[in-house]
């Protein structure tokens, strides 16, 4: 680990203020809140995956659970363990989740840095973002965009800086640096959510008409009991009380998800204060920090009651 005066000079630099103390325990707590805002949001996107598949029919390339709970594919790491299950998703999805490792990537780095460890390790995190930053791109390059937008060029670009930043020598200098563009996407993200839940509403007319087809089908086969439990589900899909309770729960979720990002956003801003002023009592100010991470942790759980709570409604 660096000398503490090694680190001082360094935070110096960064912020072109006078000399404080790197706050690791600060630093532990924000990444713990980013943490949990990308878990929230990756759950989210695995909800408007699902719509999305069930909207772009046969082209659809992702291979995620569909609104009506099956996948349109099968693949080797579903039956080996959770890796690579959210391989081949729509570019719309897959910028999202780019959003939120540039996110993650960068809280990881400061870690990093106040840890002191070597610059391979930092350039490694580099790397990794970096081809998911080239997969994205070339997936956009070639296919039509179904959600709002979420302006790729801004996402990418960021992705870019923060990569460049990692593989640098002076890495800690340069990603420190990123914090602007770190809150404007944090922004850009929570802007995004209309579209989202714009795109999740709009999966009922699809589901009465899957759920119509199964339920013919298994007229047909004879499968009474299975005739039985897609009649119930279609006529809670018909019924404004079954969809307004599945998108109320959605929009509970996707709330709690915006404050995560809002709390990330403001926490980030009171590191950069924490790092360049000495207005509040170190202690203090490591306990207000743990305070807002342990207060992501529940909203973290309040997106996972929600979600859950939805998906018992599609069985």
């Amino acid at each position: 680990m660096g000398s503490p005066r090694v680190i001082c000079v360094f935070v110096a630099a960064l912020f072109l203020s006078a000399c404080a103390v790197l706050p690791k325990n600060e630093l532990a707590a924000y990444a713990d809140s980013v943490a949990n805002t990308k878990a929230a949001g990756d759950l989210i996107l695995d909800e408007v995956s699902a719509v999305l598949v069930t909207d772009s029919g046969p082209k659809a390339t992702s291979c995620a659970r569909n609104a009506q709970g099956y996948r349109p594919c099968f693949r080797v790491e579903f039956a080996l363990g959770e890796e690579g299950v959210r391989v081949n998703e729509h570019p719309d999805i897959q910028v999202r989740r780019l959003a939120l490792a540039v996110l993650e990537t960068y809280s990881e780095i400061l870690l990093d840095v106040s840890a002191g460890r070597p610059a391979s390790v930092i350039a490694q995190r580099g790397k990794e973002l970096g081809a998911l930053n080239t997969a994205v791109t070339a997936l956009f390059a070639g296919t039509g965009v179904v959600l709002a937008e979420l302006p790729i060029a801004g996402v990418t670009n960021i992705a870019e800086r923060l990569v460049t930043a990692a593989t640098q020598n002076a890495a800690s200098r340069s990603v420190l640096k990123l914090e602007p563009d770190i809150r404007s996407l944090i922004g850009l993200m929570i802007d995004d959510t209309p579209a989202l839940y714009a795109v999740y509403v709009s999966q009922f007319v699809g589901s009465v008409k899957q759920t119509s087809i199964a339920l013919n089908r298994a007229r047909l086969d004879g499968k009474t009991e299975e005739q039985a439990r897609l009649q119930r589900k279609l006529d809670a899909l018909r019924s404004p009380e079954g969809n307004a309770a599945k998108a109320i729960l959605f929009e509970s979720a996707l709330t709690d998800y915006v404050k995560l990002l809002d709390r990330s956003d403001k926490t980030l801003v009171s590191l950069r204060e924490a790092i360049t002023l000495e207005t509040v009592n170190s202690v203090e100010r490591s306990t207000e920090f743990v305070r807002r991470a342990t207060e992501t942790r529940i909203l973290l759980e309040s997106v996972l009651t929600d979600l859950k709570d939805l998906r018992d409604k599609d069985r």
